[in-house]
């Protein structure tokens, strides 16, 4: 009796692990960039680096991280767009001095995309 219960509660488990990981994926995405960037008020160095955000439309909150580490945060739009793109890829626009800010992220085979507003990306007198 006792093996069965144990049998049981692996199998839910074992059931319930790939759903998490599909929720897991539907509000994070990687991207690259190959130059140094600004995001909110934090600078990112050139490499990968993985983003996640809570909610829907206007207003969600991002956290971009650098293996586990959280290295920004701020907030942004989530958008559907009419094409799905068939790679990842970063929008970026002049910033400040020399370093440019990150506007958009488009992921690869997902109509989502990140957009960052400007009110965000920007922090007066720093």
């Amino acid at each position: 009796m006792r093996l069965s219960k144990i049998s049981y509660a692996l199998g839910v488990i074992a059931l319930l692990l790939p759903l998490s990981a599909v929720a897991a994926e539907k509000n994070s995405g990687k991207f690259t960039v190959s130059e140094p960037v600004m995001v909110g008020d934090k600078e990112l160095k050139p490499g990968t680096y993985s983003v996640e955000w809570s909610g829907e439309g206007s207003s969600v909150q991002v956290a971009v991280m650098k293996g586990h580490q959280t290295v920004a945060n701020t907030t942004a739009n989530v958008v559907t767009r009419d094409k799905v793109p068939s790679y990842n890829s970063v929008v970026l626009s002049p910033g400040n001095g020399n370093i440019k800010t990150l506007n958009e992220i488009d992921f690869d085979n997902r109509k989502e995309a990140i957009v960052f507003s400007q009110s965000s990306n920007s922090t007066p007198g720093q």
